[in-house]
């Protein structure tokens, strides 16, 4: 009788401590472990909290941006996560010095790293990025983070604009229209897209509005700007406009 007390009694005893770890090991996994992806920057946190960030968070092919990673250990133990940090098509390393426990992946243009951080511990590196080719059609790119470490998988992207810069080729605006007629500023650009513009009509109206139609109410000579922009860059161009009675 007491010995299958006893054994009820250990059974009881080893369920509330199998319990306990997989209640602790839930809570830290819902509480505190979160993704923050961003502009040029992405955070992980958690008892192990990853923060990245790229400078510039855009390029042009020939620029080189600079990828700065930090990994802390904020628990009371030992880790070594695994990180993968995914580069986008066209955007390589610059440089092979890569820290302790970092390879490079080059059938999906990945950087694996395994650091081994002790309590309290981090380490970071920073490595420029050659910026090589730019898809016109498609200029928004992510830096894809993940990090595995107990039973979680996180993941955080930075986001990226690899592009070609605006020009603007030709203003295609009338020499000459009446007071009151209604007529459509109009410009031919290059660069990848989208590419805002902005119009000054040198009469002290700004429109922020691609080929707009406007209406002189005053004869005049006026000089007419065109501003067009995108991430990388913004350029200018004029052009004189006569409006007669």
């Amino acid at each position: 009788m007491m010995n299958r007390r006893a054994r009820l009694i250990f059974l009881a005893l080893l369920a509330l401590a199998v319990l306990a770890v997989v209640v602790g090991r839930w809570s830290r996994t819902a509480v505190y472990a979160q993704a923050i992806s961003g502009q040029g920057a992405a955070q992980i946190t958690g008892p192990i909290q990853l923060d990245i960030s790229i400078t510039p968070p855009a390029g042009t092919p020939g620029d080189t941006l600079q990828m700065n990673v930090q990994v802390t250990n904020l628990s009371q133990g030992v880790y070594m996560p695994d990180i993968v940090l995914r580069l986008p098509q066209g955007l390589v390393p610059d440089s092979m010095a890569f820290p302790a426990g970092m390879s490079l992946n080059l059938q999906d243009s990945s950087l694996n790293w395994q650091p081994v951080l002790a309590a309290g511990s981090g380490q970071q590196f920073s490595l420029p990025l050659r910026v090589e080719t730019a898809d016109m059609a498609a200029p928004e790119k992510l830096v894809t983070a993940v990090i595995k470490y107990d039973d979680l998988a996180l993941q955080a992207d930075a986001a990226l604009w690899v592009g070609i810069a605006p020009q603007i080729k030709t203003l295609l605006n009338p020499p000459q229209v009446a007071v009151g007629q209604p007529f459509q500023l109009q410009a031919e650009t290059d660069g990848s897209g989208p590419i805002s513009q902005t119009w000054y009509l040198g009469d002290g109206r700004r429109l922020d509005v691609n080929n707009p139609v406007v209406v002189y109410p005053a004869p005049g000579i006026y000089e007419i700007e065109l501003k067009a922009a995108n991430p990388l860059a913004n350029v200018s161009q004029t052009s004189v406009i006569s409006v007669v009675p």
